[in-house]
């Protein structure tokens, strides 16, 4: 541990001496900037005038003037300097104590020829040194005084800029008002010159206007009307599809119509019907309701496979039912996305991966609901983590789906998915 204590070489205050009136010496650390350290460090140490103080260096206020430290501190920007004089201070070396300096001889004091000279000057000593301290007490209070003088010189200036921005505001809205009064003025003067110039003419003009933006507004009525009859044509077409779709008398050599309006052909070598699209498809039997999804059962005559997917919204990212107006709620989103999950042709699955092979309303879903249906997978043991793929990609969790030979109820969880084909993948993928 170092000893605290003042840098100058003839002085020896410490850490922890008081002065005369008990109160402790006050330190200061060296400056920071250049200037002002070479100045300190020449009153430090005179005789090494490349002498670099410590960081823990530090100057007790003996070796500054006391009216200086009353307006600013030495450690501030514009702080003082320290003197080489050690008579600065009004308190001796604390070495050097009034105990062991002035201590009284036994000898009888010895009397001067000229006492009442002396004693007359000790007077006049005396009255100056009481002038110099009600001098040095009037100072006291003036520095003291100082910081409030400021704060209040401050306060004005910022009553001066408030009222200044006062009044270039009454300004500015002066000359607004008079432009603005000036622009009524000449759109007055603008008007009574097109009456003079037209005459009465103008109010059939008026009238004329009237009426062509009373014709504008029959004409988008009309097409207003045009459009609501052409989108309530085919909302009729497609009921008329769907019902045409449950028609329990139709025949067999009829067409079968599907909801979103594609043919197919009936099979002469199966009672049933398959319509592929990307995989996707849902078994629907006649006399069921449109969008619902139910098993298959053998003792039905005809059966149908129909694509039925989720609905975007035409004005928001929202998800519709695909035959039903209303929304999809959270269990029916994860199904959906559970089907994409087992229908992508590769066999390592990764949410990225499930995004880029996905279809366009799969864009509309949160990560939650597509996290949540991977791990529903999982657990029915559908999905496996790849733990050799895992290892060298920590950031991304990779999926590998089950195989129909290494899972006992495969297919009976393909059924409740609605997906007898999953796609076939060979090969892993990296």
């Amino acid at each position: 541990m170092y000893d605290r204590k003042c840098t100058v070489v003839s002085c020896s205050v410490s850490v922890g001496m008081k002065k005369s009136d008990g109160k402790p010496y006050e330190f200061f650390h060296f400056p920071k900037d250049v200037r002002r350290l070479k100045r300190w460090t020449r009153v430090v140490n005179p005789q090494f005038p490349d002498f670099v103080p410590k960081p823990h260096s530090l100057i007790c206020e003996r070796h500054f003037r006391q009216k200086d430290l009353l307006f600013n501190k030495p450690d501030s920007m514009d702080g003082p300097d320290p003197h080489g004089d050690n008579s600065l201070d009004e308190d001796p070396d604390p070495d050097f104590t009034q105990t062991t300096g002035f201590q009284t001889s036994s000898l009888p004091p010895r009397e001067s020829a000229h006492s009442y000279a002396l004693n007359s000057c000790d007077w006049t000593l005396l009255e100056d040194e009481g002038d110099l301290e009600t001098s040095v007490k009037n100072r006291t209070c003036c520095a003291s005084e100082i910081p409030v003088m400021r704060m209040r010189v401050k306060n004005m200036e910022r009553k001066c800029d408030v009222l200044f921005l006062k009044l270039r505001c009454l300004l500015q809205l002066e000359q607004s008002n008079g432009a603005a009064a000036s622009s009524w003025q000449h759109s007055k003067w603008m008007m009574q010159s097109i009456n003079g110039a037209f005459g009465e003419d103008l109010p059939s003009q008026t009238k004329a206007v009237e009426d062509f933006e009373k014709m504008q507004m029959c004409a988008l009525r009309a097409i207003e009307e045009q459009e609501l009859a052409r989108v309530s044509r085919h909302k009729q077409i497609r009921q008329q599809d769907a019902d045409s779709c449950a028609d329990y008398h139709q025949k067999d050599h009829e067409d079968i119509g599907i909801p979103n309006h594609s043919i197919v052909e009936p099979s002469t070598s199966s009672s049933h019907a398959y319509h592929h699209a990307d995989d996707e498809r849902t078994t629907v039997y006649r006399g069921e309701r449109r969008g619902e999804i139910v098993f298959g059962d053998s003792t039905h005559e005809e059966e149908i496979i129909i694509v039925e997917e989720p609905r975007l919204a035409p004005d928001s990212l929202v998800l519709l039912h695909p035959s039903e107006e209303r929304l999809l709620n959270q269990d029916e989103i994860r199904y959906f996305v559970a089907r994409v999950i087992l229908r992508l042709p590769s066999e390592t699955v990764t949410k990225p991966r499930i995004r880029m092979q996905g279809p366009k309303w799969l864009q509309a879903v949160d990560d939650i609901d597509i996290l949540a249906a991977m791990n529903d997978l999982r657990s029915k043991g559908l999905l496996v983590i790849d733990e050799m793929r895992r290892a060298r990609n920590s950031n991304i969790t990779v999926y590998v789906k089950a195989r129909p030979e290494s899972h006992v109820a495969y297919e009976e969880l393909m059924g409740y998915y609605h997906l007898t084909n999953p796609p076939v993948v060979t090969g892993n993928e990296s």
